[in-house]
């Protein structure tokens, strides 16, 4: 990377049916270990890491990331490059993957599926938008581009938590969806995580807050699907 001084590393491989364990090892782990690497032999200044808030126990993913962001964390102490881990919570927004949770329940909603099985929506997430999510990233490449970031690990979130059952009745009402939603029809799984939000305040001391409600984020989306979907 001949000009860059550092790199941003957002790629991930998610736990389906479709990867093996070897292969989310391979992009999780041994992929980002490489360009860490790589920029810590060209004397680069930073790297910063998407993390998730998902803990180590939940699946592969979970624990690969761990693994990485340890492992990535004493290679970068033994260089003069600077290690920043910024962890995700629950990102949304335009253009992401259809099978993932808030496209997925949109589309089904959009099409009057009739009826969802959902848990019993009490988990409690931290919903961020992703234009919001790429000006923390921007500010951090800056600080650390100038040297002026005093810690090396940040939380991106929007430090408010809404549970999943009112998020998901907020897109019915916003859809005017005909679905049933079948509240409690789905086990909590083993381990769940029931509640989880980010400190935003060391990212707030650099001048970031989030600027995108949750309802105003939301009905982008639901336009944006709706057009997809052909819908008017």
């Amino acid at each position: 990377i001949p000009e860059a001084a550092g790199a941003v590393h957002l790629a991930t491989c998610y736990t389906t049916r479709a990867e093996s364990p070897e292969d989310i090892s391979r992009t999780n782990i041994d992929f980002p270990l490489s360009v860490l690497q790589a920029l810590i032999n060209q004397g680069k200044r930073f790297f910063i890491n998407a993390d998730t808030f998902y803990p180590k126990t939940r699946d592969e993913y979970g624990r690969t990331k761990a693994e990485f962001r340890e492992m990535a964390s004493a290679l970068a102490a033994q260089s003069d490059l600077q290690f920043i881990n910024a962890r995700l919570e629950h990102v949304y927004g335009p253009s992401d993957s259809e099978h993932k949770f808030i496209p997925s329940i949109i589309r089904l909603l959009l099409e009057n599926a009739a009826e969802i099985k959902l848990t019993t929506g009490s988990q409690l997430r931290d919903f961020v938008h992703v234009s919001d999510v790429a000006g923390a990233f921007s500010l951090l490449a800056r600080g650390a581009c100038a040297g002026s970031l005093a810690a090396s690990s940040f939380q991106i979130g929007t430090g408010q938590q809404r549970s999943i059952r009112d998020l998901v009745e907020t897109l019915r009402e916003m859809t005017s969806s005909k679905t049933k939603l079948l509240w409690g029809a789905v086990p909590t799984l083993p381990g769940e995580i029931m509640a989880s939000s980010a400190d935003i305040r060391p990212l707030a001391e650099l001048g970031w807050t989030p600027q995108v409600t949750l309802e105003s984020g939301l009905k982008r989306l639901v336009e944006e699907i709706r057009q997809n979907l052909h819908y008017s």
